[in-house]
């Protein structure tokens, strides 16, 4: 690697670490590594067993809410958590940065789902959902907690954001940072036997104060 753009790339990741991270903020990741990424086979692990936990969580917490929820899955990757889903839902929408991504949840050809090829900030939805997803994808943006407060206000009444993080980098700011903007209702923590370990949370919207 040139010696200039190592260079800047550790200078990027040190401001990250001690001025972005300690605030709750993410990391993205563009696009066309995203996309590199899902043809060269590094996300097909999710499928493993070692995964399965969170995603079960997640799964189990939709079905509780609803058997025919709306669904919208903030970063739906290849599907993984949309086949656990099904049929339990009245629609679906995927969303991900990677085209390469989408492409492999559309060739499941699963019914009343459709798909978008989106970063989350710029996607514009029509109407509201019953149940927001993001499953461990809100440690690719920018400013995590803010882009849980703007969704959760396209929730309908009763609704409710799920996310679920994996304990690794800036895990507990962003969890604090979202406990500000969303109010708690249940939470699961979920351990692998590789040493992973992994907080499933479901936040509905927070009313705003009558206090005059």
């Amino acid at each position: 690697m040139n010696p200039r753009v190592f260079f800047s790339k550790a200078l990027r990741r040190l401001r990250y670490e001690l001025f972005q991270a300690p605030l709750g903020q993410g990391r993205p990741i563009a696009q066309d590594a995203w996309d590199r990424m899902y043809r060269e086979g590094a996300w097909d692990r999710l499928d493993d067993f070692s995964e399965l936990g969170h995603y079960a969580v997640i799964a189990g917490f939709v079905r509780t809410l609803s058997e025919t929820a709306t669904v919208w899955d903030m970063g739906c990757g290849h599907g993984r958590l949309l086949q656990l889903l099904q049929p339990h839902f009245s629609s679906y929408i995927g969303i991900d940065i990677s085209a390469e991504a989408i492409a492999r949840a559309e060739a499941l050809h699963l019914p009343r789902t459709t798909f978008a090829v989106s970063r989350f900030e710029d996607w514009s939805p029509e109407g509201e959902a019953d149940v927001i997803i993001f499953n461990e994808s809100l440690s690719y943006t920018t400013h995590p907690a803010e882009l849980v407060r703007t969704y959760s206000a396209r929730l309908n009444r009763g609704g409710r954001i799920i996310i679920s993080l994996l304990e690794y980098g800036n895990y507990r700011p962003t969890w604090r940072r979202i406990a500000r903007v969303a109010d708690l209702v249940s939470g699961v923590r979920i351990d692998n036997m590789q040493g992973q370990a992994w907080n499933v949370r479901m936040f509905k919207a927070r009313q705003p104060s009558t206090t005059q």
